[in-house]
């Protein structure tokens, strides 16, 4: 108790030292062991960490927590192929475990291959559409996002997520990115759909009507815009977009004036409403 209290004032080093105390008397106690093994880890010890964490293996070898931490650290150090092995060891012991999957996923952005680590959080996605926590689902969403911009994966489940969470600003921020994925992938279809989403939400953005015009532009004789042609998964724009509608329904009195958007914005409108 008194090492967690000096861990939290970032003493680290003192923590280590009464930890230590306690973990001379008792080697083979799991809690003691990984309480150790995260203050080594923090101040950078990781050989250490790794040594105390393997001799505990040895005497708690279908441990989940022991086995994830073993895998963590292998994955920090470039051992990937070790990390795979604990990982599955440890998914087959709790695959739904939140640390379970977080350590699926980091292998994968380690591995820089985002689809799957998109995949291995799935899980965490739906335990926020079930009202649950997610734990650190979005932050690590948001990671791939940065990392890799044209994610259409990763840009899906952050909409899903802020829909459902009714975060207005996050949910232009992301189906903008995911407009410009979908065009980046030459998929204009789907770009153009989440744009027209886009101008039913902000009838009156010029940005949205400049960008569909260049969209509808690029499309033209593309054959990636024929449904046979579009390989990519179903466009969903959830139902579940209610984030206030009524701030965002056009005034009838405003309409714009050019003939193309008028023609564009019905169909955003389904979309809007219906999903």
């Amino acid at each position: 108790a008194v090492a967690r209290h000096l861990a939290k004032s970032a003493r680290y080093e003192e923590a280590i030292e009464i930890i230590e105390e306690a973990y001379k008397s008792a080697p083979q106690n799991k809690e003691l062991s990984l309480v150790l093994c995260d203050l080594l880890h923090k101040v950078g010890d990781s050989e250490r960490s790794n040594k105390i964490l393997t001799t505990l293996a040895e005497t708690h070898p279908n441990d989940m927590e022991v086995l994830v931490s073993l895998a963590e650290l292998a994955s920090e150090a470039g051992q990937l192929d070790k990390a795979d092995k604990l990982y599955l060891k440890a998914a087959a012991i709790d695959s739904k475990n939140e640390k379970v999957i977080l350590l699926g996923s980091g292998i994968e952005i380690m591995r820089e291959d985002y689809d799957k680590a998109v995949v291995h959080l799935t899980p965490l996605v739906q335990k926020i559409l079930a009202g649950e926590s997610g734990g650190q689902v979005i932050s690590i969403l948001e990671e791939i996002r940065e990392r890799d911009p044209n994610n259409v994966k990763a840009l899906n489940s952050l909409k899903t997520i802020y829909t459902y969470l009714k975060e207005k600003n996050s949910i232009f921020r992301v189906l903008e990115q995911l407009s410009e994925a979908y065009e980046h992938a030459g998929n204009y279809k789907s770009a153009i759909e989440v744009t027209e989403h886009l101008q039913g939400l902000e009838p009156d953005s010029l940005t949205h009507k400049n960008r569909l015009e260049k969209l509808y532009s690029m499309s033209e004789g593309s054959a990636v815009f024929d449904d046979e042609n579009v390989p990519s998964e179903p466009l969903d724009l959830p139902e579940t977009l209610d984030v206030e509608l009524d701030e965002f329904e056009e005034d009838e009195e405003e309409e714009a004036a050019d003939p193309a958007v008028n023609r564009k914005i019905p169909e955003a409108d389904v979309f809007l409403r219906y999903g």
